[in-house]
């Protein structure tokens, strides 16, 4: 494990036929700052960056380009519709890493499905796993990539704590990212076992209705997979409708009542409760599952 080095979260992709919309949804109900918008003809989609405090989100979509359909992205949409994609985390090492799934018999690509063993092991920037071998579809992206290198993040002067200070919404940090799973155990080896996540906390029952297991991923995620065992609950409909997939991120506030209020005032329905989180509806999210809590995770190392 020593080869490689898995960091910062880089971002997470919600794949959207609604670009310029998702764009201007994040901006306008999280202060969100782009950073990126481009075209990538290698995957023949269109997407940006938004940084929210510490948290990055990418919302992408087919390009209106002949084939894009045939590419990953336009594969996904297809599929699956609009719903948040993959997790994207920065890696030193991504030649080791790449070596390292591979040897673990975990399916990698390149950019826009290409195989990694057609670059020079030097230039591989970034590796896509394949989602049925590791839960999700998980990017790894190079530390020094030319993308990453324009995050505001990486400024020495950027203040995510005014998400939190100055913002109606009181944002204090991403809580943690749900992967769905239909098998606890085996995801836990993948996470656990081949890229040495470490699990911190564990529920029999949680608001969801799944079994869940909180891991560290890198230095700074924190992945929840959950297994639902409520086939009626979001998550087992979710489950059902899609298999093993990213199904929701959730935000830390600094008071859920004021997040709750500010939100119904930007006109975004609240469809789940419990005394600490709130669940907005996915039909005003451009179809992403996104959770606000005022509530720490129990034994969470990033604040422990």
């Amino acid at each position: 494990m020593s080869s490689f080095e898995i960091g910062k979260l880089a971002q997470v992709i919600h794949v959207t036929g609604e670009l310029d919309a998702a764009d201007a949804w994040y901006q306008d109900v999280f202060g969100g700052e782009q950073f990126y918008r481009g075209y990538s003809p290698y995957e023949m989609r269109d997407a940006s960056l938004l940084a929210i405090g510490d948290f990055v989100i990418e919302p992408m979509a087919p390009a209106a380009t002949e084939g894009a359909d045939q590419m990953p992205v336009g594969r996904f949409f297809h599929r699956f519709g609009a719903h948040l994609h993959s997790i994207a985390v920065n890696v030193k090492g991504i030649p080791e890493l790449c070596e390292h799934l591979q040897a673990n018999d975990i399916r990698v690509v390149g950019p826009g499905g290409s195989d990694p063993k057609n670059q020079g092991r030097d230039d591989v920037q970034s590796i896509y796993t394949h989602p049925k071998d590791t839960h999700c579809l998980i990017e790894f992206v190079d530390f020094g990539g030319e993308v990453m290198a324009q995050s505001p993040r990486l400024d020495p002067d950027w203040d995510a704590d005014r998400w939190r200070t100055e913002h109606p919404l009181g944002f204090s940090g991403a809580s943690h990212i749900t992967v769905l799973v239909r098998d606890l155990e085996r995801a836990t080896g993948f996470f656990g076992g081949v890229l040495g996540s470490r699990v911190f906390h564990e529920a029999a029952t949680n608001n969801r209705g799944c079994a869940s297991r909180f891991l560290m991923l890198g230095n700074e995620t924190v992945v929840e997979i959950a297994q639902p065992i409520d086939g009626d609950s979001r998550a087992g409909r979710d489950l059902t409708a899609n298999g093993e997939i990213v199904h929701s991120i959730t935000l830390r506030v600094a008071e859920l009542a004021a997040a709750t209020a500010y939100l119904t005032e930007k006109g975004v329905g609240l469809v789940d409760r419990t005394d600490h989180t709130v669940v907005l509806d996915p039909a005003d999210c451009f179809g992403a599952v996104i959770e606000i809590t005022d509530a720490l995770l129990p034994n969470d190392p990033r604040v422990c």
